[in-house]
């Protein structure tokens, strides 16, 4: 606590966040919403999304109650990854682009009330998701969509539409449009096996994805499973109609996607095919292993709709 009686909280700012706070003003401006409800900000101003990383494990083995993360997904994810098997308490101040996580938690768009939550809320677990490949035996931590397939091309490409860099963007498409698919076998923790010619499998713990798109729309942060989709057989342009109409809140209901949940599942692509967990992209293997950490971290949440159980 600071000499007022505040209690202290480390806050991590995302500099490169889409709307996220820049400069002093805007420092002095958070540092002072933070005190108008009871709490002293610590602020960091990151640069990158690895130096969020470091701020907020160094927060977490200084033994922080509440590390706050400002910024986008990735700057959530970030903070979240870091605080996994910790017992400090994730806050979120949305500053990014989409902020699908933040939306998904309950967390308010407004600064103030998104603070006034950070507050007065209560911790709420939620599941993290894990990958890992024949190239590389770490696990990595993801809260939204894992994919096998064209996801580590078009997450680029989503990203760059996002940003304008329309010629980076046309890049990437005409990337998109060479890759041939493949014969995928999935393997689900139940003993179930799925296997198809795909240019794609998912596997989410989130409903929203990208530009707000409803691509798992049953999918929740807290229910301990993965909600997995196997895209049998479909061409790029029915792939891209089953993303356009996920985007517009309404996914296409087709028999070609084959739907399970799962804990854990791994995938045996016949060639080397890259993967995505969120919007990190790992170089191409010939098996990946999925799975999930129920209620891996915790988090000060409102009433979200990625959650399936009410936060207090």
């Amino acid at each position: 606590m600071d000499s007022s009686g505040r209690r202290t909280v480390p806050v991590i700012v995302n500099r490169r966040a889409g709307s996220a706070p820049r400069g002093v003003a805007a420092e002095i401006e958070l540092a002072a919403l933070f005190a108008a409800h009871g709490l002293e900000a610590d602020i960091t101003l990151a640069p990158s999304i690895r130096a969020v990383r470091a701020a907020a494990a160094a927060a977490a083995r200084r033994g922080a109650r509440i590390v706050v993360a400002v910024g986008g997904d990735g700057t959530i994810a970030a903070v979240a990854s870091a605080l996994v098997g910790s017992e400090s308490v994730l806050g979120v101040v949305p500053g990014g682009t989409m902020n699908n996580l933040a939306h998904g938690l309950g967390v308010p768009a407004d600064l103030n009330r998104a603070v006034a939550l950070i507050a007065s809320g209560e911790p709420h677990s939620i599941d993290v998701g894990t990958i890992r490949s024949s190239a590389d035996a770490r696990d990595h931590y993801f809260f939204e969509t894992a994919g096998v397939g064209i996801t580590a091309l078009a997450a680029p490409f989503g990203e760059a539409i996002n940003r304008g860099r329309w010629r980076r963007a046309l890049t990437r498409l005409a990337e998109l449009a060479r890759v041939p698919g493949t014969r995928m076998r999935v393997e689900l923790d139940d003993g179930d096996v799925l296997q198809a010619e795909t240019q794609l499998v998912t596997a989410s713990n989130a409903p929203m994805v990208g530009p707000r798109a409803a691509f798992a729309p049953g999918a929740r942060l807290d229910d301990g499973l993965l909600d997995v989709a196997l895209f049998a057989g479909m061409a790029k342009p029915a792939l891209a109609a089953y993303f356009l109409s996920a985007m517009l809140g309404h996914p296409l209901r087709l028999p070609q996607v084959r739907l399970r949940t799962a804990r854990r599942l791994i995938v045996l692509p016949a060639r080397p095919r890259p993967a995505t967990a969120d919007l990190r992209v790992f170089p191409a293997a010939d098996r990946w292993e999925i799975g999930v950490l129920p209620g891996g971290v915790r988090v000060i949440a409102g009433a979200g709709p990625a959650l399936g159980r009410p936060a207090a």
